[in-house]
């Protein structure tokens, strides 16, 4: 399962101006180098493989949460920006469904 459409192959973000991007993120972190524009558009000249096959970090293969969150964003993997941080709302939620793991484990 792919966690967004930065993920997916042939999904674009189009801005009002016709520029493609990969996702709004993408476009919010670098609003001026579009991937290509519906005026030029050319499908074979996108590369859109970086964006596709992105890695998921070790640390991130271990995590209780990988398959809600698949990772984090790719895009902020991508630019390195400081979302690609967790959130103490992550680690809350973890120690919430170990909780509930534990307090229902006899009645399963």
């Amino acid at each position: 399962r792919r966690p967004c459409q930065v993920c997916s192959i042939n999904n674009f973000y189009i801005t009002t101006e016709g520029n493609l991007f990969k996702c709004a993120e993408q476009y919010s972190i670098d609003p001026k180098n579009p991937l290509a524009s519906i005026y030029d558009f050319n499908l074979d000249k996108i590369k859109q493989d970086e964006w596709i096959d992105v890695e998921v970090d070790e640390r991130c293969k271990q995590c209780l949460l990988l398959p809600l969150c698949q990772g984090g964003c790719h895009v902020a993997k991508l630019y390195n920006t400081s979302m690609r941080k967790c959130y103490s709302s992550m680690f809350a939620l973890e120690k919430y469904v170990l909780e509930l793991i534990e307090k229902n484990k006899h009645s399963i």
